[in-house]
């Protein structure tokens, strides 16, 4: 599927985690969204609740304005694959806050 907007899969991520770095690239005037299948949706804060592959193309759609969408669910990998331009690992990444912000800057600036 293409998509005007980088989209960032998650990987071995908390969910608190990855709501408090969608947070993080939101305050930094960075227009980001969630799209997960572990939460409830919140178009205030932009998180998106996902079940299936259609579900994320009409979100995606819908988020055509966003800067950029972060990738939280546990779907088949070679499927997933086709809907994202970066997978990150909360394992290493998450440490620092920071650290990730810098990494999405850098890929995407």
């Amino acid at each position: 599927m293409q998509c005007e907007i980088p989209i960032v899969r998650i990987i071995h991520s908390d969910v608190y985690q990855i709501k408090s770095l969608c947070r993080l690239l939101q305050q930094k005037d960075y227009m980001a969204a969630l799209l997960s299948d572990r939460i409830e949706t919140d178009w205030s804060q932009l998180f998106v609740h996902v079940r299936n592959a259609a579900d994320i193309r009409c979100a995606l759609n819908a988020l055509q304005n966003a800067g950029i969408a972060l990738l939280d669910i546990d779907l088949n990998q070679t499927y997933v694959r086709t809907f994202y331009d970066l997978e990150v690992d909360a394992d290493y990444s998450f440490i620092d806050e920071s650290k990730f912000y810098d990494l999405i800057l850098r890929e995407f600036s």
